[in-house]
């Protein structure tokens, strides 16, 4: 066995997947593991890159057989528990947790963690109990604030007064003092409005098919497209999108500084925000005011907090009139609606309706637990 060349393979692969290039770590982390099979960390390295390359399924295994070389790291059982989230096999996701919280007891992030799952299987006032310990322990954690945020939104009996007011304190806590504004390019109606896209959901989401319906309808002479895709996992729905837009980086990894440095050198005249408080947010991009105008919507159901987003599009039937005060932006409503989305391929075409045929009517609901 060549000693210095798997050290060497593995700290290539480990300081790739740091910089969040999980695809070009994978062959680092591939070699590693011919070299010695039975080296728990580079299996469980190697389960972290196929898992940020959307290969969830292969980063199973390796991770299950990490864990049965070493049962004492806890990383091993984190990650284990996010693929296991990812592959929607959430109880089991909720034990590896459960294990990983047995070896580092009161840790807030996999506290954190626990919750997503528990919010996942339904049980929002669980998911609330577990951000509220995560954040006792730790409170200058802005990912575990919006998740509780979020999951407030699951219990019926928190008011939407009362999750508007925290949305406002998370604005204030973390949102900071309103940065100095992009400079806004001159716009003459001449040119085409250079508007960016901003998410982790470009893929095959609800977020990636909405845009795309977008991106399809643009007319490239009134406005130029350029994506901020801050996911690292690279699929064939996502390599078609890229497709129709003008110009798309991958900001996964970046710092928050390095994210509004790009924007701003793309003189947009407009970003657009798709994720809210939702996982693999930028929200410290949008507090320092990227774009001179900046909007909100579709991929989450209500304010953001911060002041530096100037609109929330929406429509009246999501926010009627008389809702302007639970908002901290200012709501722009769409005549009509203000979300499509592209159904997938292969979708049958509609049929006619049942209760035409005087078969009982029934109603469909189809949402989060």
């Amino acid at each position: 066995m060549d000693t210095d060349s798997f050290e060497e393979q593995l700290r290539e692969g480990e300081e790739r997947l740091a910089r969040g290039q999980a695809a070009e770590a994978l062959s680092c982390l591939q070699r590693c593991v011919e070299l010695r099979p039975v080296d728990a960390r580079a299996r469980l390295s190697l389960g972290q890159a196929l898992s940020e390359s959307g290969r969830d399924a292969e980063a199973l295994g390796q991770l299950e057989q990490a864990i049965a070389l070493d049962a004492s790291q806890v990383r091993g059982h984190i990650r284990l528990g996010n693929v296991l989230r990812a592959l929607s096999r959430t109880g089991e996701a909720v034990e590896s947790y459960g294990r990983a919280l047995e070896l580092r007891p009161a840790d807030p992030f996999i506290l954190s963690n626990l919750g997503n799952a528990w919010l996942d299987l339904g049980e929002s006032g669980r998911a609330i109990d577990c951000y509220r310990q995560s954040l006792a322990i730790y409170p200058d954690a802005p990912a575990t604030h919006s998740n509780l945020i979020f999951a407030l939104q699951y219990d019926s009996r928190i008011s939407r007064e009362e999750i508007a007011i925290a949305h406002r304190e998370w604005g204030e806590r973390f949102g900071g003092e309103l940065a100095e504004p992009a400079e806004r390019p001159e716009y003459d109606g001449r040119r085409p409005l250079r508007v960016g896209f901003l998410s982790a959901d470009f893929r095959y989401h609800p977020v990636g098919r909405m845009a795309s319906a977008v991106w399809q309808h643009l007319d490239w002479e009134r406005v130029t497209p350029i994506v901020y895709d801050n996911s690292s996992d690279e699929t064939p729905t996502k390599q078609r999108y890229r497709g129709l837009v003008e110009r798309w980086h991958n900001i996964a990894g970046q710092l928050d500084a390095e994210v509004v440095q790009l924007i701003r050198s793309d003189r947009l005249d407009v970003l657009l925000d798709f994720s809210g408080h939702t996982s693999g947010n930028r929200l410290g991009v949008l507090a320092q005011k990227a774009a001179p105008v900046q909007a909100t919507l579709f991929g989450y159901p209500n304010t953001t907090g911060l002041s530096a987003v100037d609109y929330r599009i929406t429509d009246a039937v999501a926010d009627p009139v008389g809702m302007e005060s639970l908002y901290v932006e200012r709501l722009h409503r769409l005549p009509r609606t203000a979300w499509v989305y592209g159904p997938p391929d292969t979708s049958p075409k509609p049929g006619t309706l049942p209760s035409l045929e005087g078969k009982p009517f029934t109603f469909g609901c189809l949402n989060n637990p």
